[in-house]
């Protein structure tokens, strides 16, 4: 955001604002260049950074404005030639090139270089003690530009530089459609609004275009002012919180003049209406205190009612699962070849898991083992292999129905889940009680086991 220096700023002279932004660049640790760019860490240099300050930046930008200003005036020299002399005085501090390249650009930016050679406003700027900046660069420029020619196709024509009044005139009231050697603006109905809407009147805006022009206002650019002004501001604008209205005329203009609601900001847009500058809530609890009972109303003027808030657990739709996942009601099933040729590898997988499981004696465990299928039996011999560090034989159905036998060695058994090492595969498993089939206890001396 501009600083309240701002205003300052754009009343001074042109000049002087140069020569306040060429001392900056001239004197600032700061280092423009490099915005955009990569730092160590691999992060993006801000314009803002304060990292981007380096100390022998002022002394860099006056060592190649010191070289180009030791040639003739009027040479131009490049990033490479300066770079030379810097490199022939200073061998052992060479400063890097893509800072002289960016300096010699800056420069010409400001208007201390041209085309390459120092300005005579570069000069006084690198040596103030013989000449005044300001003054350098305001012998360079043209004289300011008071009038302005007005034409008959509603453009207007400045030949040269215009003034801050002028300036600040067709700022105002038109468009910018050129800039160069003259300033070519046009009017049209939305610049002129902007103007009317800044307070000016048709005949004031038409004054001040008079005494810019170069002859009379032409007729058509008089006819699309007073034009626009007719029609400017028929139609109002503003905002409000709240209305208030009623049938009885009398009964709000009593409100409008209560001094009592001035903090609401009551304003009569019609007999029967009042905008106020707070909301609903403000305004019926003001006029519920001053003894009256308004009643509030929706958008489409139906009267709200007053209702108490009652909060209810809204209840989630039950779902099935299925064999595929989670099906709702009424989705239908629909397989394809291969989903059918899943399930039905899927159905002797589990019948082969529930007769293990119905067997109860381990007989039907893939390894032939002798471990108990008993769900009780399971977990005490589970809990005894806890408690003296053994391992044994575990026998589990996965999630797809086939059964598995792993080595392993139980940590802990609680919550209906038992938690093991499986020391061949060097992994952790939890495994849910009901999906044990058999507990095979291992022998510590049977080392084929």
């Amino acid at each position: 955001m501009p600083t309240v220096d701002v205003d300052a700023w754009w009343d001074t002279d042109l000049a002087e604002r140069w020569a306040v932004l060429a001392r900056a660049w001239l004197t600032t640790h700061r280092t423009p260049w490099v915005v955009g760019g990569r730092d160590e860490r691999g992060e993006l240099r801000a314009a803002l950074d304060p990292e981007l300050a380096r100390p022998w930046a002022p002394r860099l930008r006056r060592a190649v404005l010191e070289v180009v200003a030791a040639r003739e005036p009027g040479t131009a020299l490049s990033a490479d030639d300066v770079l030379a002399v810097l490199r022939w005085r200073s061998p052992r501090s060479v400063p890097p090139p893509a800072a002289v390249e960016a300096m010699l650009r800056e420069a010409g930016h400001l208007g201390v270089l041209g085309a390459g050679a120092l300005s005579r406003a570069g000069r006084a700027l690198l040596a103030p003690e013989a000449g005044d900046v300001a003054g350098a660069l305001a012998a360079a420029l043209p004289a300011p530009v008071d009038d302005v020619l007005l034409q008959g196709d509603l453009t207007g024509i400045v030949p040269g530089r215009p003034t801050p009044a002028l300036a600040a005139l067709l700022d105002r009231a038109t468009r910018v459609e050129s800039r160069g050697a003259a300033l070519t603006v046009r009017f049209t109905a939305e610049s002129v609004e902007e103007a009317l809407d800044s307070g000016q009147t048709a005949d004031e805006l038409l004054a001040e275009l008079g005494s810019h022009a170069r002859g009379r206002v032409p007729q058509p650019l008089e006819y699309l002012v007073r034009d626009t002004a007719r029609r400017h501001g028929r139609l109002r604008v503003g905002s409000a919180g709240g209305y208030v209205r009623s049938e009885d005329p009398t009964l709000l203009a009593g409100l409008a003049d209560d001094p009592s609601l001035a903090e609401l900001g009551l304003v009569q847009l019609a007999p029967t209406v009042l905008a106020a500058q707070v909301g609903p809530a403000a305004l019926l609890a003001a006029l519920r205190a001053r003894g009256l009972a308004p009643a509030a109303e929706r958008p489409d003027g139906q009267v709200v009612l007053a209702r108490p808030l009652v909060r209810r657990v809204v209840g989630r739709a039950r779902r099935r699962r299925g064999a595929g996942g989670v099906v709702g009601p009424a989705a239908p099933v629909v397989t394809s070849t291969a989903s059918t040729q899943r399930l039905r590898s899927l159905v002797p997988a589990l019948r082969r898991a529930e007769a293990v499981q119905r067997s109860g004696d381990g007989s039907g465990t893939a390894a032939g083992g002798t471990g108990t299928g008993d769900p009780v039996a399971a977990l005490a011999t589970l809990r005894e292999a806890v408690a003296d560090g053994r391992e044994v034989w575990l026998e589990v159905v996965g999630p797809q129905g086939t059964p598995q036998r792993r080595r392993v060695r139980p940590v802990r058994v609680d919550g209906g889940r038992v938690r093991a090492v499986d020391s061949a595969r060097d992994a952790e498993l939890t495994v849910a009680v009901h999906r044990i089939v058999s507990v095979t206890p291992i022998d510590p001396e049977d080392s084929s086991s």
